[in-house]
C-alpha cells in the first residue's frame, strides 16, 4: 500500500493487488479459527501494536530501499543487529526474569541457531533483497513465513495440519505465484517499451 503512494516505479499492477490480497486470504484461512480473537477487547491493545510496528517496519523498509541503494545490505544489517542488542541487552536485563531459563542443549542450540540464522543471515538476506526486488516481492516474506512456521510444527512438534490449512497453504503459495507473474509480465512489458522506443 505504501508502494501505491510512494513509488511510480514499483507501483503494483492488478494481478500483483490480486496476488497480495490471494495469499491474505489464504493466512486468514489458515488462521481462520483464531479470527474471533479480533473482537476480544482484552487484545485489542497488542492488536494495534502489532499492525502498527507491521507499519513501521513497511515504512522502514521502503525508506532503507530508496536511501540505501548504494551501501553494503550486509554491513546495514550487521550494524543494525549490533546496535539493536546493545540497546535491547540491558532492557532485557532490567526486565526479564532468567531463573526460569532451563539451559538445556536444545536451548543453547536454538539460541545458536537464531542469533546466526534466524537473526544476522536471515536479515542480511532481507536487505540485499531489499536493495535488488521490487519492496512487493519482498513484503512477501510475511506470508512465506508462516508456512515455513507451520510445516516445521507439524514435521517437528507433531502440531496440528487440517485441510483447511492445507487449502489455506495452497492459496497462498497461489498468490506469490501470482505476484511474482505480475512482476515478470510488467518486466517484458518494459523492456518491449524501452525496445520499440529506441
Amino acid at each position: 500500500m505504501i508502494n501505491l503512494v510512494t513509488s511510480q516505479d514499483e507501483r503494483p499492477t492488478l494481478p500483483v493487488i490480486l496476488g497480495m490480497l490471494m495469499g491474505l486470504g489464504g493466512i486468514v484461512l489458515i488462521f481462520s479459527e483464531h479470527l474471533a480473537e479480533f473482537a476480544d477487547s482484552r487484545y485489542l491493545l497488542g492488536i494495534f501494536i502489532c499492525f502498527f510496528s507491521n507499519f513501521c517496519w513497511a515504512l522502514g523498509s521502503v525508506v532503507t530501499k530508496r536511501r540505501n541503494m548504494n551501501s553494503n545490505p550486509f554491513l546495514n544489517a550487521g550494524l543494525q543487529m549490533f546496535f539493536g542488542g546493545v540497546f535491547l541487552i540491558p532492557l532485557s536485563l532490567l526486565f526479564d526474569d532468567y531463573s526460569k531459563i532451563q539451559w538445556t542443549s536444545g536451548t543453547v542450540y536454538s539460541l545458536v541457531y537464531l542469533i546466526f540464522i534466524g537473526s544476522a543471515v536471515a536479515y542480511a538476506c532481507y536487505q540485499y533483497a531489499i536493495k535488488k526486488l521490487p519492496m512487493t516481492i519482498v513484503s512477501l516474506y510475511a506470508y512465506i513465513n508462516p508456512l515455513v512456521a507451520i510445516l516445521l510444527g507439524w514435521l517437528i512438534l507433531d502440531e496440528r495440519f487440517n485441510r483447511s490449512i492445507a487449502i489455506g497453504m495452497l492459496i497462498t503459495i497461489a498468490g506469490i505465484y501470482v505476484v511474482n507473474r505480475g512482476y515478470q509480465v510488467r518486466s517484458v512489458g518494459k523492456a518491449q517499451l524501452s525496445t520499440t522506443g529506441k
